[in-house]
């Protein structure tokens, strides 16, 4: 069968091709074509009361998230209350701090920046896993990151594997956001137990 000409389909870098501006075939490194951002030098300031400062609020409605596969959409106004409210729920209800890993294991939708920001503004760090992961791989990565959180979705929890932090599941949808002023998190059974035995035994 023949092969394909890589030089006629154009990829960069290839023998012949003509490599577009913004892409180095020296490095294989490409370059953004927009103007440099230009970073704070506060460093007390954080990185979600950044980017929210660029996210003015002279139209509340206008919607700063939208979601290809379903049309939802997220308000400005909306992703500042939602980012804010599961942040303080992350601190209160499962200690989440400066420092503090949490794992997140979402799908693509308007959910995942919600929760993404929220544990940045609850002064956490976030680390992303592929919800399609091996559950050998999702094992690895708490490990060794040493994760006090990991958040799901109900459709992920379900391969899971025995982890050592808890798992709370974030809901799929908005919707289930917007019925409650303030949104809820599920420790799962699992999680739960984990936490009362380490009452017992005296841990934290």
């Amino acid at each position: 069968m023949p092969q394909p000409d890589a030089s006629a389909a154009g990829i960069p870098g290839s023998v012949g091709s003509s490599s577009p501006s913004f892409y180095s075939a020296t490095s294989g490194i490409y370059s953004s074509t927009h103007p440099p951002v230009l970073l704070p030098s506060d460093p007390s300031l954080s990185l979600v009361s950044h980017l929210f400062a660029r996210l003015p609020l002279d139209d509340p409605r206008a919607s700063s998230l939208v979601e290809a596969a379903t049309a939802a959409t997220v308000s400005r106004a909306d992703l500042r209350r939602l980012v804010f409210s599961l942040a303080a729920g992350l601190c209160r209800r499962f200690g989440v701090r400066r420092g503090s890993v949490v794992v997140l294991i979402l799908p693509n939708s308007v959910v995942f920046p919600v929760a993404f920001l929220a544990v940045l503004a609850a002064g956490g760090v976030a680390t992303t896993m592929n919800p399609s992961s091996a559950p050998t791989e999702i094992a690895a990565q708490v490990r060794a990151t040493g994760a006090s959180l990991v958040l799901a979705s109900r459709e992920g929890v379900a391969k899971l594997p025995h982890l050592a932090a808890p798992v709370v599941l974030v809901p799929e949808s908005l919707g289930l956001f917007r019925r409650r002023r303030s949104p809820r998190v599920r420790l799962l059974p699992c999680a739960a137990r984990q936490r009362n035995d380490r009452h017992r035994d005296g841990g934290p």
